[in-house]
């Protein structure tokens, strides 16, 4: 693993580490019984104990930090009809594999940052709205968090299918 993946992987774990600390805070400052789940217009329509909402959030955190850690790993270790990936008989061609492997991971370990910042950012909105009278999810805040996430996982995706949609490889560039 070079230099840059193990910096991103680092920032990925300290990004879980922060979402659980986030999670065991909250849990010390939420009312017994949490609003869970909002509806369109930001009133709760599922509620929990605190205990519920600590075992979802750290769980989800846990659960994807790492699958994220995971998937480089898995995508080595799986057959290539099911690895999905633009001319993927190029790019993981036994020459290009370590290559294409640390250009996966780089990747892995930024979406798995932005997918726990995003988590983050959800579960200070849910403690703020249950920390309102009467409890309600401030909607504007959320649907600025979701679209700061789409627009950035977008740009994720391009990027993305940019970096393996042609078959030559530019030593020029720089692994982003």
């Amino acid at each position: 693993m070079n230099l840059v993946n193990h910096l991103y992987k680092r920032i990925l774990i300290l990004t879980c580490v922060v979402g659980l600390a986030c999670s065991v805070f909250c849990y010390d400052h939420l009312p017994d019984r949490v609003a869970l789940h909002f509806s369109v217009s930001g009133f709760p329509d599922s509620y929990g104990s605190r205990l519920v909402n600590l075992l979802m959030t750290t769980g989800l955190h846990i659960f994807l930090t790492t699958l994220f850690l995971a998937l480089p790993i898995l995508v080595k270790k799986l057959p290539l009809n099911l690895v999905n990936l633009p001319h993927k008989d190029f790019w993981l061609a036994p020459e290009r594999m370590d290559e294409t492997i640390d250009a996966l991971t780089l990747r892995f370990y930024h979406f798995g940052i932005l997918v726990n910042l995003f988590l983050i950012a959800l579960n200070y909105l849910t403690y703020l709205a249950n920390h309102s009278e009467p409890v309600r999810l401030n909607m504007l805040l959320f649907l600025a968090v979701l679209a700061i996430f789409f627009i950035i996982t977008a740009y994720w995706l391009i990027r993305f299918y940019r970096r393996f949609s042609r078959k030559e490889i530019d030593r020029r560039q720089i692994p982003d």
